[in-house]
């Protein structure tokens, strides 16, 4: 098999350069770098640049990733020299001298686009350096002069030094939770939005952010913004100024978006970046169920490492706490004591008292990469995963509130309260979460692979077939 003219191979020393758009890791033969390896998950991670560094992301693996004998919970930075295992296959994180891809053009590299280092000096790239046969799982690793067992236990994770995504110039920024009101936004995004509870079509939707740069870049969720013709932001609860706002990008499987809004000189939060622990005293802020009164609750973390698996979202963990939210507070911080963001509240089953946050460990990369004006992998839907009856047939899928306009969705066709139910021969949402749709997207190529899509149509009762970056949906005839 080849891909961009390179022969992809677990040869000992094949040389993989890792192009700008990222490169993806698995057993699919979607991905940029194939490992044919039982152990292997279909797309089982994925290596991205982000705020000035080179990230790996281990993507709910099954067997999981090791970073220099270190299982990888989330993401982590990849350094020069750094050693990763991936079932049987090890790999290095090298340098090399872009003069030398010239001279190896009869080793198929010259036609892999390539990114320069941060250093502008280096091009980096993976060398596979050894396939033993065996998973992590159950690989022995050397370190130093011992060899351990690794162990696919899944602990808590401990969050890695990560670079902030907030302005470091000014004094604007808030050093206490009682202060933050003034950096936390409500948000008000009109366009049309299929409400999933009853179809009807909205012309608005209401949720919270908060401001992590006193120029007015912030942060809210993807769910909240996405499709929105227009963007309204009131600060602080002062309802007596409107700003308007821009989208900078979104990330479907992440439910992060970053907007920019109009004016600058706005107080901004910083991110926590000390060790989340159990019964660590958080605090919710937002606008809840659309009201223009900034409310604010306080709990603890009550787990470190929950599920990252929901309706709107598919992220490798997220934190469940004891600070209330609801509708409405979908975008906005959950802070420490000394107003620091802890995470970005997203999520929540009240009845159970159980509410959940974006780690800032696993946000801050994502949008890094979200305020370069750069999207994440995504076909431009405000989505809901869901499993229910319908005219007493079970059916699951993805409800689409919204499409972007000129996104990929838009462009086969989709509208909102369409119903995606399979993408690639392969069903969608059937557990109620975005995780088999986010394992499909990042194992494919969104800019050119043509991928068939089945859409059930409630308003005309009509079943749609189409393809991404191929046909438009059109009706599958009896």
């Amino acid at each position: 098999m080849e891909k961009d003219g390179y022969k992809l191979t677990k040869h000992d020393g094949a040389i993989f350069p890792i192009p700008e758009r990222g490169l993806t890791i698995g057993r699919s033969r979607g991905n940029d770098l194939v490992i044919s390896d039982a152990g292997v998950s279909r797309l089982h991670a994925r290596i991205f640049y982000s705020g000035g560094a080179c990230w790996l992301r281990d993507e709910n693996s099954a067997s999981g990733v090791l970073v220099n004998d270190s299982r990888v919970r989330g993401q982590q930075e990849l350094r020069l020299g750094d050693v990763v295992h991936i079932g049987s296959t090890a790999l290095r994180v090298d340098p090399i001298d872009p003069a030398s891809l010239k001279e190896t053009s009869s080793a198929k590299t010259k036609q892999l686009p390539i990114l320069l280092a941060v250093a502008g000096a280096l091009l980096i790239v993976f060398i596979i350096i050894a396939t033993s046969g065996k998973s992590p799982g159950n690989v022995p690793v050397s370190s130093g002069n011992t060899t351990s067992s690794i162990s696919s236990s899944t602990a808590a994770p401990t969050q890695a030094p990560v670079q902030a995504a907030t302005s470091s110039s000014g004094d604007n920024y808030v050093s206490s939770r009682r202060d933050a009101q003034g950096a936390v936004i409500q948000i008000e995004s009109i366009g049309n939005f299929a409400d999933f509870e009853t179809g009807e079509i909205m012309d608005g939707v209401h949720g919270s952010g908060f401001i992590i740069d006193p120029e007015g870049i912030a942060v809210t969720n993807n769910h909240v913004v996405s499709g929105a013709t227009s963007i309204s932001v009131w600060v602080g609860g002062d309802q007596s100024r409107q700003y308007s706002a821009r989208i900078l990008g979104t990330s479907e499987c992440f439910d992060l978006a970053i907007i920019d809004i109009e004016g600058s000189g706005f107080d901004y939060l910083t991110w926590y970046q000390d060790p989340i622990v159990l019964e660590l005293p958080v605090y919710a802020a937002g606008y809840p169920l659309g009201e223009p009164q900034y409310t604010i609750t306080s709990g603890a973390i009550s787990r470190e490492n929950s599920s990252g698996d929901t309706p709107n979202s598919s992220i490798p963990y997220s934190l469940m706490h004891t600070a209330d939210i609801t509708s409405g507070n979908s975008g906005g911080p959950l802070l420490s004591e000394d107003g620091r963001v802890v995470g970005v509240n997203y999520a929540g089953r009240i009845y159970d008292n159980q509410y959940f946050a974006i780690s800032s460990a696993v946000a801050i990369p994502v949008i890094n990469e979200l305020k370069s004006g750069q999207d994440d992998v995504g076909i431009g839907i405000n989505a809901e995963a869901f499993v229910a009856e319908i005219d007493g047939e079970l059916i699951s899928g993805l409800w689409i509130s919204s499409v972007e306009l000129g996104s990929k969705a838009s462009q086969v066709g989709l509208i909102n309260g369409d119903i995606i139910v399979g993408m690639l021969d392969s069903e969608i949402g059937i557990d109620g979460t975005l995780a088999d749709y986010c394992k499909l997207i990042y194992s494919v190529d969104l800019n050119s692979d043509v991928i068939p899509i089945l859409v059930l149509r409630l308003t005309t009762e009509q079943i749609l077939y189409g393809e991404i970056n191929g046909d438009r949906l059109v009706e599958v005839q009896d």
